[in-house]
């Protein structure tokens, strides 16, 4: 294997009923911003680990805003 698709990227609102659906490694935030999703970046991670594994690590980007909560 020499890559990993990540689609959808972004979690988002739905086009038709506002429900939020959080599909992908970045959430969106209550107050309308972005922000990582934990356990989509451990898994990146760990993927990363195993295709690069001489690769440093990725960057952390302090992102700490918390996203809309599930319902």
């Amino acid at each position: 294997m020499e890559g990993v698709c990540l689609y959808p990227v972004l979690g988002h609102v739905g086009w038709d009923d506002e429900r939020y659906g959080p599909d992908g490694p970045i959430d969106i935030t209550v107050d309308g911003g972005r922000a990582g999703h934990p356990p989509s970046r451990a898994a990146i991670a760990r993927m990363r680990a195993a295709l690069r594994p001489n690769a440093a690590p990725a960057p952390r980007t302090g992102h700490t805003r918390r996203a809309v909560p599930a319902e």
